[in-house]
């Protein structure tokens, strides 16, 4: 149907949107962040309209200045459902909604508002279907779904070690190069790229059999490179610091059983590291102007994330169910940069047996492990490795 300014231009036009005058909306009536901060750069002097909380009422912004941001929203993904969508008694082919449930489907509000402000919204909205902008065409989403799928199953079964770079396969596809080049891009400007503090502790677990004792800080870091057996980032023969946040994580990301023999070592990062963080899937709304265009690979991250972190049953094919999350590792560390243009450090992400608690893939080997532990009680010298062990306990 056109931009929010068509909508605005038509005033009290049935095709137009009614004008809400006297009411009030805060901050806190909304779940989504960019509502909430463009209501808090508007607020007038009056009281929200729609607050059912305790206490004070909040000043809150003009409905209708709030609304010009939801149907800007609104048409940047659906239009009017006559305009695309074939007919034959009704609506054929797509998915289509009206304005009540096209508001109750987009927009979440918190408990201290009051429902009646979903129905306001719906109703100050025009009276028509909707349906999404190109009804029969896939959302990018889908094409980046679809081509992690296909990605997946070519690096399993076809090929790993060269891939066309042209963007476009087929209409539903893109080659698994320019996927690769398509999720890298967009994790900086998505604020997916953080610092680890000095200073800041991993525990790491190894497993040991009968009889053997590890000794020193070299033993319990990254193994040396003709060691080093592959792992969820790593291919065999590329060593990397895996550790976690906790004991149990470690324990359950390395161990077989929990009661296996092995060793729990505590080390400290040496330095600020820089690495992508995929413990938590980036939210784009769908009313941020500025970052709309993030939309959909946004709802593609959520199922991407989940993947590089599920669990995989160590058999005889592990060597198999590893490899995507293996090239799609060295694809960031070789292309992801941080704000100075320096190759990020590692991945932090979520354990796949304790899906609460993080673990961090730091691009690591024995020369940036310190040789000596740091005791209780010693004062640290200055050093420039990037680990420093600070304790180790043997268990069984």
């Amino acid at each position: 149907m056109g931009s929010v300014k068509r909508y605005l231009d038509e005033g009290m036009d049935p095709d137009g949107i009614d004008s809400q005058p006297g009411k009030y909306v805060s901050a806190v009536c909304f779940e989504d962040e960019q509502l909430r901060k463009f209501i808090r750069q508007n607020l007038s002097e009056k009281p929200c309209s729609y607050y059912r909380g305790q206490g004070r009422i909040p000043k809150g912004a003009p409905l209708d200045a709030v609304l010009t941001i939801i149907v800007e929203g609104f048409c940047s993904r659906y239009d009017d459902a006559n305009n695309g969508v074939g007919w034959d008694g009704g609506y054929v082919g797509a998915t289509t909604w009206d304005s009540y449930d096209l508001v109750r489907e987009t927009i979440d509000i918190t408990e201290k508002a009051e429902d009646r402000l979903l129905d306001d919204i719906a109703g100050a909205l025009p009276d028509r279907t909707w349906s999404e902008i190109d009804p029969y065409g896939a959302r990018d989403h889908q094409i980046f779904r679809w081509s992690w799928d296909k990605f997946v199953h070519v690096v399993k079964h076809e090929r790993r070690f060269y891939f066309d770079q042209s963007a476009v396969e087929d209409e539903e596809s893109i080659s698994p190069g320019a996927l690769l080049a398509v999720v890298a891009s967009k994790c900086k400007p998505a604020r997916m790229l953080r610092k680890i503090a000095a200073g800041t502790t991993f525990y790491r677990c190894r497993a040991r059999k009968y009889g053997k004792h590890f000794k020193d800080p070299g033993e319990l870091g990254p193994p040396p490179k003709e060691y080093a057996s592959q792992s969820r980032m790593s291919p065999a023969g590329i060593p990397m610091f895996y550790g976690a946040a906790d004991e149990a994580t470690a324990r359950a990301e390395t161990l077989q059983a929990d009661d296996a023999r092995h060793t729990m070592a505590l080390f400290k990062l040496g330095r600020d590291v820089h690495v992508l963080d995929l413990t938590k899937s980036p939210t784009i709304s769908l009313f941020d102007a500025k970052r709309r265009s993030f939309y959909d690979w946004a709802i593609f991250m959520h199922m991407f994330r989940r993947e590089l972190s599920s669990k995989v049953v160590k058999d005889n094919r592990i060597h198999i169910e590893y490899v995507p999350t293996q090239i799609v590792t060295e694809y960031f560390r070789s292309f992801l940069k941080t704000r100075n243009g320096k190759p990020i450090d590692g991945i932090l992400y979520r354990s796949a047996t304790h899906t609460a608690n993080v673990c961090l893939a730091l691009f690591a080997d024995e020369k940036d492990v310190a040789p000596t532990l740091v005791k209780a009680g010693e004062v640290e010298t200055a050093n420039d490795y990037l680990l420093q062990l600070l304790s180790f306990t043997e268990h069984k």
